[in-house]
């Protein structure tokens, strides 16, 4: 038996919709909102009443609003003195970034101040069918989004022609307890992005009670999009203690170091990172206004009438609201139901604006915008991942062990205790040190790196193609190390800091000796002697790895571990004693460690496989050990990884 709730939820709009209603709005987002407060605010009288699907507006992420065009609006409906909206001006002034939801509620706020009725309903073709028929209403707005029912239902075939031209990954989080929190440092992001040749950005939004909203965005291709399209912002990918999201390998690479990154330095709970895809394309109508078969107008206003991508859709909206508003003003003022021919002639005049004038200039700012701001950007780092002038040119595996790893801790967590999470502990640097790093390096690094400049001439190389073609290409990255040494210098001694003044310093000798040295010039040679000489380095012989195997093997041995277990006494049946076994449980907090020193040997070890360097290990063998090691919590399961590189 179907209960009254779900009676009214299965009723047709038309048994909804309250007597003598003037004007119906089919989607109640923030533009038709907005377009309902100006209707209302013109003519008091009207009686409108939006049908929305959602209970909840769907859509949380950041947005940047510019205030010129809801100041325009503003003007242009006589509402510049209700408070919900001048304050929302003046805060948007001070800080352009909002969050979707919140510009919606204060915008429902209004509305429902001036007495717009909003219902929860799915309107269905049936449903538009009926209103079209209808002879009560004066008007039905289309505010349904770019897959508008309304113009697909009451309008000519095929209103909406696509302007095609870019596809983008958003990656959303919450940054909590932190009162300003910064984005990732601009130049390490940069660097990623310039190692896998992509284009990606990192937007930051307003603090709200320690809550800070956090949008990654970055290019895609088409074909990336395709395997993803079923993920929207409203159905997003999220993560969970179990599964790690499924991604294109080399969105996944991206997507997970980048999380790494951000994991190390911010509060975030993981199983709030959302992942979601969409198309960046420019969409408009044919035609925005259509008399249905009683001769009542139907409109479409926001996406329905223009969809744009890169922030521009919302701005566009009340910008041609203004217009709207400024042709049917008069009309309205007197009252729509006695001046709705004059109102007629005034929606007309307001397409015509619209299709001749705003559209295709609106469309051309999103097309100039995607091929000089987003597509020359990107084949910039495409180049500089094929040049490989970046001084790291490695690439890392995709870390979703660790992030695995960080999951299954967060999920067995007592409630709100925070996870404190270093990925790498066994680095002495921390966060990773490369090339254009403007953070303060540590002076023993400097020295390290200098005196390694004339032990290089006496090393055979690991992996030949790839160390040679490193050495032509050191006087770059030496240059570059000068640079940023002078940077440094003259920072440092602006900013009264004189650990800047020694760290540029030291960058800049370091950069110079390697340059004036000629080593890229002369080590080829010297290196190739050592090679034919001691033989050629293979994966295992690494003293990077060599270091993580003893570093992990001195976490097995650690005091904090129990390997001493309570087994029967082998005389008396009835007592026990402590046995020493290998198989004893290790410390929670060595398990972490030593995993993550486990990933750190097979990132270092497929790494040094892609660049061409020989081993004596297996790598169906490795692979093997590796898979037991990530759910061992025994010493014989990561001796046995250990093992491998003895």
């Amino acid at each position: 038996m179907i209960s009254t709730h779900d009676e009214r939820k299965h009723e047709s709009l038309e048994a909804k919709l309250p007597e003598n209603t003037d004007v119906i709005f089919v989607g109640a987002g923030p533009i038709g909102l907005a377009t309902a407060i100006g209707l209302k605010s013109l003519d008091p009288h009207l009686s409108i009443v939006m049908a929305e699907r959602y209970e909840e507006y769907q859509r949380k992420h950041n947005l940047i609003m510019d205030p010129t065009h809801l100041e325009m609006f503003m003007k242009a409906t006589g509402t510049e003195h209700i408070k919900i909206l001048s304050d929302l001006l003046a805060d948007l002034k001070k800080n352009p970034r909002i969050r979707t939801n919140k510009l919606e509620e204060a915008l429902k706020k209004v509305a429902k101040q001036k007495d717009v009725e909003i219902i929860q309903h799915k309107v269905s073709k049936q449903d538009l069918e009926h209103l079209s028929e209808s002879k009560e209403h004066s008007l039905i707005v289309g505010a349904d989004g770019t897959h508008s029912a309304v113009s697909e239902n009451l309008f000519p075939e095929d209103n909406q022609i696509k302007h095609e031209f870019d596809f983008v990954l958003q990656l959303r989080y919450d940054i909590v307890n932190e009162e300003k929190p910064q984005p990732l440092k601009s130049m390490a992001f940069f660097q990623q992005m310039a190692r896998d040749g992509m284009i990606a950005n990192e937007y930051v939004g307003k603090t709200e009670n320690k809550v800070t909203p956090v949008t990654m965005q970055m290019m895609i291709s088409k074909e990336e999009y395709k395997l993803l399209e079923q993920y929207t912002s409203k159905k997003p990918l999220k993560f969970d203690h179990k599964n790690i999201p499924k991604l294109p390998k080399r969105l996944s690479e991206f997507v997970g170091r980048y999380l790494v990154k951000t994991l190390q330095q911010k509060s975030v709970q993981l199983s709030d990172i959302k992942i979601s895809v969409n198309e960046a394309p420019a969409t408009h109508a044919k035609k925005l206004v259509h008399k249905t078969s009683t001769g009542a107008p139907a409109l479409l206003v926001g996406d329905a009438a223009l969809g744009l991508s890169y922030f521009k859709g919302l701005n566009a909206g009340f910008e041609s609201l203004a217009t709207l508003f400024t042709l049917t003003g008069p009309s309205l003022e007197s009252g729509l139901k006695d001046n709705k021919e004059a109102f007629n002639n005034a929606l007309l005049k307001y397409q015509q604006w619209f299709l001749n004038s705003f559209a295709p200039r609106k469309v051309k700012e999103v097309e100039s915008y995607s091929t000089w701001r987003i597509n020359a950007a990107w084949n910039l780092m495409r180049t500089l991942r094929f040049t490989k002038l970046s001084s790291r040119v490695e690439h890392d595996n995709d870390p979703k062990y660790l992030i695995a790893d960080y999951l299954n801790r967060q999920a067995t967590a007592a409630a709100g205790k925070k996870i404190n999470w270093d990925p790498y502990p066994h680095r002495p640097y921390n966060p990773e040190i490369s090339l254009w790093t403007l953070d303060f390096i540590p002076y023993e690094y400097s020295v390290k790196k200098t005196i390694k400049i004339f032990t290089d001439y006496f090393t055979p190389y690991k992996a030949f193609s790839f160390q040679f073609k490193r050495d032509l290409r050191q006087p770059l990255a030496d240059l570059a190390l000068m640079g940023i040494g002078v940077v440094k210098f003259f920072g440092g001694i602006i900013a009264l800091q004189p650990k800047f003044i020694g760290d540029g310093t030291l960058s800049f000798i370091r950069g110079a000796l390697s340059l004036v040295t000629l080593g890229w010039l002369i080590k080829p040679f010297t290196k190739i002697i050592a090679t034919a000489v001691i033989g050629p380095h293979k994966i295992e012989e690494n003293d990077g790895l060599q270091l993580l195997v003893k570093k992990g093997r001195l976490l097995l041995d650690s005091k904090e571990n129990d390997f001493q277990i309570l087994v029967q006494h082998p005389k008396n049946k009835d007592s026990l004693v402590l046995q020493e076994t290998k198989e004893a449980k290790l410390s929670v907090e060595n398990i972490t460690r030593v995993k993550h020193i486990c990933f750190d040997i097979n990132r270092k070890f497929n790494n040094s496989l892609k660049k061409g360097q020989l081993t004596a290990v297996s790598e169906i063998k490795e692979i093997e050990q590796f898979n037991i090691m990530r759910e061992g919590s025994v010493k014989s399961d990561f001796e046995s990884y250990f093992s491998l590189f003895a």
